[in-house]
């Protein structure tokens, strides 16, 4: 599917338990951030702009996306670059009173700019992302 629609990027959205204390986990494959392929400078821009909007994240831990049955292993495995964003519950879900969901919708929104950013290698924003 992604071949043939011309896919460049795959981002795999996830919901987090509301009992985990990080209000997102970024699955990148494992610490060199294999999953983005030659675009491992994503995971930092990512987590950069994660405490620049007030969120706490947290890298690979404890859901690193690095199994070829993920969604974003396998991406990886037919050289499509890709991670896994882990939402917590309680930013979203109704059943966790979540009342961040606007905030999160920017932030992804945020997060898709900086990934067509550095595929096209064009400037990356180092400030406000």
């Amino acid at each position: 599917f992604c071949r043939a629609n011309n896919i460049e990027f795959v981002l795999d959205l996830h919901q987090l338990s509301d009992k985990r204390e990080m209000d997102f986990c970024l699955g990148t494959g494992n610490e060199q951030n294999r999953n983005l392929m030659q675009h491992t400078i994503i995971a930092d821009l990512v987590k950069q702009c994660a405490t620049e909007n007030g969120f706490d994240m947290q890298i690979n831990n404890p859901f690193a996306a690095s199994s070829e049955r993920t969604i974003s292993g396998f991406c990886q495995k037919n050289n499509i670059p890709s991670m896994q964003l882990e939402i917590n519950s309680k930013l979203v879900s109704a059943y966790c009173n979540g009342k961040r969901f606007d905030d999160v919708f920017e932030f992804i929104k945020k997060n898709c700019k900086i990934v067509e950013k550095t595929l096209t290698k064009s400037e990356i924003p180092q400030n406000n992302l």
